[in-house]
């Protein structure tokens, strides 16, 4: 990472965007690592610029893709919406091999897959993650409150930090609200049906994942609103 903690940002076109996928995907690509952990797949921060996520009407004007090295790339879908496919990027949004660190997905996979038909694979939602290990102990993260001032960058390492502690319990819960996050806007009707086996601490979490669900009546009643 830039002196400062300041990360290093580029703009970049199609080619030089394939180069950096590449990069991506090869493990020798990856100069050094946030926590010197070799072992683990190859993170990075992802944020979406656009209009209306969550909507059929959203649109994406700016990806941003940060590594572990404190390099911040810009691919501007807004100018060039090929850009995704003649990049790679699309490959590296649907890969199992690398971890998207994003924060509150929902809107994100909404509009990929609208615009793009692209189903996000292997995402690390740090919203979602935050909710399930606040619900079994108490965690206030060094870069908790550090994502809106710095997007795509601080991802990374606010991964490393709740991932150290995200296990048991709150693993499984985190998985649930995560597979919810990704699937709300493009697979409502599965989201409905498994919402439907939550004890009542999951919907308490899925309630704060998300306040403005609308609940069933047999989930108002779980909850003891009815």
């Amino acid at each position: 990472m830039a002196a400062g903690g300041l990360a290093f940002t580029e703009v970049v076109d199609a080619t030089e965007g394939a180069h950096i996928v590449r990069g991506l995907f090869s493990r020798n690509g990856m100069s050094r690592r946030v926590d010197h952990d070799a072992t683990r797949p190859t993170l990075v921060g992802m944020d979406l610029e656009g209009h209306q996520f969550g909507t059929p009407e959203g649109r994406i004007s700016l990806i941003q893709i940060a590594d572990e090295t404190g390099q911040v790339y810009l691919f501007d879908v807004g100018r060039n919406c090929n850009i995704i496919s003649s990049s790679g990027l699309k490959n590296l949004l649907t890969s199992n091999d690398v971890v998207k660190v994003m924060h509150d997905c929902r809107g994100d996979s909404s509009v990929l897959y609208n615009k793009f038909g692209i189903v996000l694979k292997n995402v690390f939602d740090t919203q979602a993650a935050q909710i399930a290990v606040d619900s079994v102990r108490h965690m206030v993260p060094s870069y908790k409150k550090q994502y809106a001032a710095a997007d795509a960058i601080v991802l990374i390492r606010l991964y490393i930090e709740i991932n150290r502690i995200l296990s048991g319990n709150a693993k499984q819960l985190y998985q649930k609200l995560r597979d919810f996050n990704v699937y709300q806007h493009i697979h409502p009707d599965w989201v409905k049906e498994n919402r439907k086996v939550l004890n009542k601490d999951e919907l308490n979490c899925l309630l704060r994942n998300n306040p403005r669900m609308q609940l069933s009546n047999k989930e108002k009643k779980l909850l003891g609103y009815l």
